[in-house]
């Protein structure tokens, strides 16, 4: 059970990455002083070393959260299974773009076309990584010659892309609707596969 003080760190560190967020709105990140970001959250300098040495630590942090909440919603569909029948997949059970939505800020920030936070490509290794290491693709007898490699890297960006499409468009659709999408898309590619097995690694 989280104690007092642990509480404490997790609501200073919260508001020192908001305050970070909500500065990035208006100017670029190099540009932006701990002085800034610890004035903006009410805290001292004190506070902010407490817990970073630097700023890029913070950005860190908040790209890894990120990054860690993205790849859990991706897992929703086929939590507790063994095998992803995209068949019967419906645009409830996909939550990435939910979660994406519901943290609109920052993705709006790590994903515009010129950031250079290295997240987007960073986000694409840890869907290839997920992708290669928790599925076996299984294709049918004429297509067993597709390079799996190059199969997964094909679709994470092409997932990402979607994303960028989407983010920097200001969310001109709503997360539903991007789900439904996603699914159609994923259908019209799915007579090329036989089954998809989800690998349980520890």
């Amino acid at each position: 059970m989280p104690t007092q003080t642990d509480r404490r760190i997790v609501r200073t560190k919260s508001a020192l990455k908001e305050a970070l967020v909500e500065l990035m709105t208006d100017k670029p990140f190099r540009s932006i002083t701990i002085t800034e970001i610890c004035r903006q959250a009410n805290y001292n300098r004190g506070t902010f070393y407490a817990h970073y040495q630097h700023k890029d630590d913070l950005l860190e942090e908040i790209m890894n959260d990120t990054i860690q909440g993205f790849m859990s919603a991706f897992r929703k569909p086929y939590e507790n299974k063994d095998q992803l029948q995209v068949d019967l997949l419906t645009h409830h059970t996909i939550k990435i773009f939910h979660y994406v939505e519901a943290n609109r800020p920052i993705f709006s920030l790590l994903l515009d076309r010129e950031s250079n936070t290295g997240f987007q490509e960073r986000l694409c290794q840890s869907i290839q990584h997920m992708l290669l290491h928790e599925f076996q693709f299984h294709f049918p007898e004429e297509q067993k010659e597709i390079d799996m490699n190059l199969y997964v890297y094909h679709h994470s960006y092409a997932l990402i892309g979607i994303l960028m499409y989407w983010v920097t468009g200001g969310f001109r659709y709503s997360s539903g609707y991007m789900a439904e999408q996603l699914l159609y898309i994923v259908n019209s590619d799915r007579q090329n596969l036989v089954s998809i097995k989800i690998e349980r690694r520890s």
